[in-house]
């Protein structure tokens, strides 16, 4: 495999696991999906938190606390 084709792969892989992450908001799939053995693999090298919807996440929460006026 040449530097180019492995620097493919990478870059494919990264996209990959970022989309699995979004879709699924499960680290756990994504870390089965791309067959790592640790989850710290997967959070670590693969998944940028920038690029996930940390906003939409949150407000995606039930209202725990009640509405307050």
């Amino acid at each position: 495999m040449t530097v180019a084709t492995h620097n493919k792969y990478v870059i494919a892989m990264h996209v990959f696991c970022n989309w699995l992450v979004r879709v699924h908001e499960q680290r756990i799939v994504a870390q089965a999906a791309m067959r790592h053995s640790r989850i710290e693999l997967t959070t670590n090298f693969y998944t940028d938190p920038a690029l996930l919807d940390v906003n939409g996440a949150v407000n995606a929460l039930p209202d725990f606390m009640g509405k307050h006026v």
